[in-house]
């Protein structure tokens, strides 16, 4: 969330424990949303280095359909 925290703001300085456990929980999906990319991306680069590829464009499904077969 894009939220501002300052100090002396005049907002509140303490949250309930729901909004405490809902900010846990999203602090810990980001984190591993991070972690996941980080990873995700280090396999891509090394895969990719092993893996010779061949890019194909499809104008619809059909041609996609026929490519791969029944």
């Amino acid at each position: 969330a894009d939220v501002k925290v300052a100090s002396n703001d005049g907002l509140p300085e303490k949250i309930c424990n729901k909004c405490c456990t809902s900010l846990e929980k999203a602090y810990l999906l980001k984190t591993v949303a991070e972690r996941s990319d980080r990873e995700l991306r280090k396999l891509r680069v090394r895969d990719s280095k092993n893996v010779s590829t061949k890019k194909i464009a499809f104008d619809s499904f059909t041609d996609i359909k026929s490519e791969i077969g029944p």
